[in-house]
């Protein structure tokens, strides 16, 4: 839908969902970096720090009106240690009811693609990291391993992440009883990655009216060829 999520969560009143996916802005200037070359993309990437926190206090504010006491919370974030220990601590003081794990989950960017700050005090970034949390003690679906290689991916939105990835991580968290919101979700590969999955229902908001018309492109595209392949016939069925 193409809603701003500071917008629509105060004003939420449906059934919870039990497992929110959060891609916010990591508040770092990307869209200002000549390395992401931001004038590239036809719609505008905020990725100020001033966003990021604004969409965090959103969501610590309103989580009751939209999680469920049963809950996943998976939060990428970037690689700075700082930035994540800040990031725990802040949810930890405004939404307590969360319980979070220390040990980051990785995808590595095996195209070795990435963000380099300084070329003559540090190497290029080629991972992102995310922080999963709980409520209500809510058990996995699935243990998988906490690293996950795939090559970055740019077709609708210039900080997608892979769907190949996301089902990896994914399958600890969705089953068919799967809720899923993704209160920022761009391209919406996590939308087509929970669906694969079995999701029983997938929400994504985007702000940026383009990327709205390219993720909902591609999920017609995605429910489409899953559709087609679901009526043809199993090598069971051919075999008799």
């Amino acid at each position: 839908q193409h809603l701003s999520f500071l917008e629509w969560a105060p004003q939420y009143s449906g059934l919870p969902f039990n497992l929110l996916h959060c891609d916010f802005p990591y508040g770092i200037g990307l869209h200002e970096s000549e390395q992401a070359r931001s004038d590239g993309w036809n719609e505008k990437y905020d990725d100020s720090d001033e966003t990021f926190w604004e969409l965090c206090a959103c969501l610590s504010k309103h989580l009751e009106k939209f999680l469920a006491q049963s809950a996943h919370v998976w939060f990428w974030c970037p690689s700075d240690l700082v930035r994540q220990v800040a990031i725990i601590q802040f949810f930890s003081k405004h939404a307590p009811s969360i319980a979070w794990q220390t040990v980051p989950y990785i995808w590595h960017k095996t195209d070795n693609r990435g963000i380099l700050p300084d070329p003559k005090r540090g190497g290029r970034r080629v991972y992102e990291t995310a922080l999963l949390g709980s409520r209500g003690d809510r058990l996995i679906a699935k243990a998988v391993s906490n690293a996950y290689g795939a090559p970055t991916s740019k077709e609708v939105h210039q900080s997608e992440k892979p769907e190949p990835m996301l089902r990896h991580f994914f399958q600890m968290l969705v089953d068919e009883n799967t809720r899923m919101l993704d209160p920022t979700c761009g391209s919406g590969t996590s939308l087509r990655a929970a669906e694969s999955l079995g999701a029983e229902l997938v929400l994504g908001l985007e702000i940026n009216p383009g990327y709205v018309e390219g993720a909902r492109s591609a999920l017609r595209k995605f429910r489409l060829k899953r559709a087609a392949t679901s009526t043809q016939p199993s090598a069971s069925m051919l075999l008799g």
